[in-house]
């Protein structure tokens, strides 16, 4: 089963590395197995973490993706 992305946007005030993780991620009910990120300027990674570089000072919608089983294990 399939979970919508959770998304969460960001903003850097110079250009940089940001880390993310998805640790905060609780979903009752819901079992984790893969996590997807999207950095919002075409870059992805697989993983309970991800690390982006941002050459450009902007805005950047940062997505995480989760699959997973349910209560039921479907």
């Amino acid at each position: 089963s399939a979970y919508p992305f959770i998304q969460s946007v960001d903003s850097l005030i110079e250009a940089g590395s940001i880390s993310f993780s998805s640790q905060g991620t609780d979903i009752e009910g819901f079992t984790p197995e893969e996590y997807f990120w999207d950095s919002g300027h075409g870059k992805r990674s697989k993983g309970y973490e991800a690390s982006f570089v941002y050459s450009d000072v902007g805005f950047y919608t940062v997505q995480l993706g989760i699959i997973g089983k349910n209560a039921a294990g479907e």
